[in-house]
């Protein structure tokens, strides 16, 4: 089977991360509430240490993926590291370092008001 957009070559090009004060059980809700405030961004999967986020296009969903993960640090602050990958066949104007850094800058907004 063909791959003509490219979809199968996702390599990753942009990551961040930022430490919050909040357990990590209580990071998955605060994710997807942070994700929702970003236009076009859909929490796609989300788990108890992982979610991952794509932006909605009109021309394909999976074109940008960032992978979200949380680490517990012990005393109540949470690790959310997040990779973006995307195809070949990406836009680069539509800027995943800025997505990467919307994404974790939405999450500490989020962790703040708590």
């Amino acid at each position: 089977m063909s791959d003509p957009f490219g979809l199968g070559k996702m390599l990753p090009r942009a990551a961040g991360r930022v430490v919050v004060n909040v357990p990590v059980s209580a990071v998955p809700e605060l994710v997807d509430r942070a994700v929702h405030t970003i236009p076009q961004l859909v929490v796609t999967e989300l788990d108890d240490y992982a979610a991952a986020v794509v932006r909605r296009t009109t021309l394909a969903m999976r074109a940008l993926r960032i992978e979200l993960t949380f680490t517990d640090l012990g005393d109540g602050m949470t690790a959310v590291d997040a990779l973006a990958n995307w195809s070949s066949s990406f836009d680069p104007l539509a800027a995943p370092d800025a997505t990467v850094r919307a994404i974790l800058a939405a999450i500490t907004v989020a962790a703040s008001a708590r």
